[in-house]
């Protein structure tokens, strides 16, 4: 019986590829500082997935609050009652979004390291950031300021008691240079006990 040839019988063999340099090692001989890189690598990637979606409840309390604004006043320009509330609402929002994203501190930054950061992340997508882009005490110190110039409905009483907790709460875990601690408390009490401030 006569055996039939195929072409492939007479094609050489493919020379074997094989990778550059040495075999992947297995995870568990993985160098620590590849384990440390993959470990900042996941940080970052669950920081940025956390803040998201804070983000995303934020931007639907945010939208609940908007109605707001038509129980106050248009006129009188940066003096307004809407000026004032509309301002509130987005200095509350910012600090939110930004402990949301568990940003880093500008408190201890000096100037020149504050403005190349402000140009390294002005037009970029919040994901990409590392630092807050104001200074949360001053920043929650001002919004308490705007909330002061208006009678605030029991919706934006409820948010400002929300914003001053949070930062609060991440001053006391970021003490370094955090000041107005002790208005923002007194103004987070008394709008707790029902008071107008």
């Amino acid at each position: 019986m006569e055996q039939e040839l195929s072409p492939a019988q007479f094609m050489p063999e493919a020379p074997v590829k094989r990778g550059r340099g040495r075999p992947r090692k297995p995870d568990t001989e993985l160098s620590a500082k590849t384990l440390a890189n993959r470990q900042t690598e996941a940080n970052r990637l669950a920081r940025i997935e956390h803040g998201r979606v804070i983000d995303e409840h934020l931007k639907a309390e945010i939208e609940s609050l908007r109605p707001e604004l038509s129980m106050y006043s248009k006129y009188g320009g940066y003096d307004s009652e809407r000026y004032h509330v509309e301002s509130f609402i987005d200095q509350g929002y910012e600090l939110l979004r930004s402990i949301g994203y568990d940003l880093k501190s500008i408190q201890m930054m000096d100037e020149q390291d504050i403005n190349e950061m402000w140009e390294s992340q002005f037009n970029t997508p919040i994901e990409s950031w590392t630092h807050m882009s104001m200074f949360p005490d001053s920043s929650a110190d001002e919004l308490v300021w705007h909330c002061h110039q208006v009678h605030l409905t029991p919706a934006l009483v409820r948010f400002e008691i929300k914003v001053l907790e949070a930062v609060l709460q991440w001053g006391t875990e970021n003490p370094a240079n955090f000041e107005h601690r002790s208005a923002l408390e007194k103004e987070l009490e008394a709008r707790k006990r029902g008071e107008d401030t």
